[in-house]
């Protein structure tokens, strides 16, 4: 699924991340958990978890004398070796499943090698050999800060960029401790001391000096987040937080055997510790001033919760308990703003066909770069609701060629589409700074590029007027399209209309010729047929990050959801559903253009919400994440087409949402996970970006960014190529 896949497509969708105007938190009481179990082996130590719930760290297997780095993924654990008499270590990994770590020498002499790992064997970073480097932070681009030594003994912050490492400055004895997804690296200078961070641009911002303080190279004991707050642990067992003006807080100190979990994007703090007065240890959780354990922020546990290990990007943490077992807390935030005289029963985690029995949720919205399993957060509308403003914009200067038909955009800003000429002949193409380069098959009469995913990875069909075939196909950067595995008949034809973030492929496969909605885990195995409906057949055109597919009969009825563990949901409304307009999100949230002039919003947790009624000529029809609607239409009684934005009830021209800008918006044409929207105006094509505002809190405009990314240099989904 990419987000923002044109109407003139058949699958559709369009996707806004990181745009949410609920505030992230006020205090460290406004954040509760809830703890789902882990099934973790013994003797493996992890370091870092990504928003899939990917783990990596250190694994010692009795009897071994070296460690060796190891990664568990969903229930499969998989050591990964060592050389002889070296140990291997993971440190970190991105949402991509992307990993960097350390091989080091257990027996003289003491040497150092940063390495990589992207799903199959650890490979080692490019360094000057018999000379230490060391990898410890990866951001969502995959690029990589540590330390590097060269030949001439110099010591250096570095970077890889998917190449040789790249020094931040001529500074000598500094290291690189965290990195964030702007590409801002926390540096350790030596000469003088201190911590600066050191943007992509060449400046720097000095942090306040934390006296005596010491940092390791081969891990990581600091964190800086989107907003660029830094949080570390020091070796001298005290927790210190920076704020974006580089302002220092000793927010623990003197504790015995902290552990350091990590900073998340609301800037809370998290680590564990040998409580003092109690003589147990204890998670403890920071913000804004406050300090709590997190033991009294967990609903409905009866385990205690002693050991920290890792924090994603979700604001999950990592746990071990006083009973031995492994859990991942998941929060369930309280928006501010809002009372509700049934207290934090109004505040619920929404899954799958999950309602809240205390208060009806009006509203459903989770990050784009969302774990799968997690659809939502429901906002009760018990007592005041919470004020929402819609998201500003930025307009810059956009190149659309011409003879390019956009379908999608994906977060960096590569465009999925076809080239058409004067004959009225389609070719799927993709669309990289300004430049259009088409796919073909060269064979095919008409053929479109439909989705694309932030590892660059598309999916479309090709037809052929010869003999009314079309098949499926699946593109990766740099190489031919790919024909999709066909059903169980040597003729049978496909489609594919989307694609998620890991990859699976929604459409359709024909037997008997009729179609069956279906999807694909991986571009080599079979189809999954999802239903076999009316006479008319089925197709999916859309799927989400959770595995979640959105299609119909092929006359577009019977609107449904298929979800992975093989249940669906019956959409609301007639039996006119638009399946050219219908949007699915990760939260889970339909978007259903229900007839010629109404839309309804279908959350996640079964409401059914009115956007509007009684518009005419829609060209485009948008939902986020957070639950933004985005459409282009005619107003009732009026005759002028403008592009429209509705969150929560209001609805507001985008022309009136665009700072800074003369020109006046005629219409949309995609949309891409961070929110960026490509819009044609009076004065030519433009993107439009969030920017922080009344309606955009700058923690979330800056989570937005950390699932905006260069197109990933990863396969299929993420993996090496």
């Amino acid at each position: 699924m990419t987000n923002g896949r044109n109407s003139w497509t058949r699958g559709v969708l369009a996707t806004i991340a990181g745009t949410s105007t609920v505030p992230l938190s006020t205090h460290a009481q406004s954040i509760r958990y809830t703890a789902e179990p882990i099934d973790l082996p013994a003797w493996f130590w992890p370091t870092a978890m990504n928003s899939s719930r990917t783990i990596v760290g250190s694994y010692y297997p009795p009897g071994d004398q070296q460690s060796q780095a190891a990664a568990w993924r969903q229930g499969q654990f998989t050591p990964l070796g060592h050389p002889e008499l070296q140990s291997t270590r993971l440190n970190t990994i991105n949402d991509a499943g992307h990993a960097a770590g350390v091989r080091y020498s257990t027996y003289g002499p003491w040497i150092m090698q940063a390495l990589e790992w992207t799903g199959g064997e650890l490979v080692d970073l490019p360094a000057v050999e018999g000379y230490d480097s060391t990898a410890v932070g990866i951001n969502q681009h995959g690029v990589i800060c540590g330390t590097h030594v060269d030949d001439e003994m110099f010591r250096a912050a570095v970077v890889w960029d998917n190449g040789p490492p790249a020094a931040l400055g001529r500074v000598e004895w500094s290291k690189a401790l965290a990195i964030n997804d702007l590409g801002d690296v926390v540096v350790d200078q030596w000469f003088p001391g201190g911590l600066s961070v050191r943007r992509t641009d060449g400046s720097r911002r000095e942090l306040e000096t934390l006296e005596d303080a010491y940092w390791p190279s081969d891990y990581s004991l600091v964190q800086i987040n989107n907003s660029g707050q830094v949080a570390a642990r020091d070796v001298p067992d005290r927790i210190a937080f920076w704020d974006a003006q580089g302002r220092l807080s000793i927010i623990a100190e003197g504790r015995m055997d902290t552990s350091f979990a990590g900073l998340d994007e609301a800037g809370r703090v998290v680590w564990s510790e040998l409580h003092d007065g109690v003589a147990e240890y204890d998670v403890r959780l920071w913000e804004d001033g406050v300090e709590v354990s997190i033991n009294d922020l967990i609903d409905g546990f009866d385990a205690r919760v002693e050991w920290s290990y890792a924090l994603n990007s979700l604001g999950e943490i990592l746990v071990g308990t006083s009973a031995g077992g492994y859990y991942v807390l998941v929060p369930v935030p309280s928006p501010a703003g809002a009372t509700c005289v049934l207290g934090p029963a109004c505040w619920v985690l929404v899954r799958r066909r999950r309602r809240s029995s205390a208060c009806q949720p009006s509203l459903v919205g989770v990050s784009g770069c969302a774990r799968a399993g997690v659809v939502g957060v429901a906002v009760a509308t018990c007592g005041s609701p919470v004020s929402a403003a819609p998201p500003r914009y930025r307009a810059e200067p956009f190149l659309m060629p011409v003879g390019f038909e956009p379908s999608a955009m994906n977060a960096s800003r590569v465009i999925a589409g076809a080239t058409y000429d004067d004959h009225g002949r389609y070719r799927a193409a993709v669309l990289e700074g300004g430049v259009v380069t088409e796919l073909g098959p060269s064979d095919a009469t008409h053929s479109i590029l439909s989705d694309i995913n932030d590892a660059g990875v598309g999916v479309g069909t090709w037809w052929t007027a010869a003999d009314y075939s079309n098949r499926g196909f699946l593109w990766q950067p740099g190489g031919p399209p790919q024909l999709l595995p066909r059903y169980d008949m040597p003729d049978s034809a496909s489609s594919a209309w989307g694609i998620n973030h890991a990859g699976q492929v929604a459409g359709a496969v024909w037997g008997a010729n009729t179609p069956f909605a279906a999807c694909w885990d991986t571009p080599d195995a079979p189809a999954t047929v999802l239903a076999q409906l009316s006479w008319s057949g089925s197709e999916a055109y859309d799927i989400n990050d959770h595995g979640d597919s959105l299609g119909a009969d092929r006359w577009g009825d019977n609107l449904r959801i298929w979800h992975p563990d093989g249940s669906f949901e019956l959409m609301p409304g007639s039996d006119d559903h638009w399946i050219p307009y219908a949007r699915l999100n990760n939260a889970g949230d339909v978007l259903i253009r229900d007839g010629y002039d109404t839309v309804v919003l279908r959350t996640a947790s079964g409401d059914v919400i009115p956007v509007f009624d009684g518009w005419t000529n829609i060209e485009f029809l948008a939902i986020d994440d957070a639950g933004h609607v985005v459409w282009g239409a005619v107003p009732p009684g009026e005759y002028l087409f403008d592009i429209w934005v509705w969150d929560r009830g209001q609805t507001s021209k985008l022309d009136d949402l665009v700072e800074g800008f003369d020109g006046n918006v005629w219409g949309a044409s995609v949309m891409n996970a961070a929110g960026e929207i490509v819009v044609n105006t009076n004065l030519g094509w433009r993107i439009l970006t969030p920017v922080p505002g009344p309606g955009v809190p700058a923690s979330v405009a800056l989570l937005a960014v950390t699932c905006t990314a260069r197109r990933a240099r990863r396969g299929f989904s993420g993996g090496a190529r």
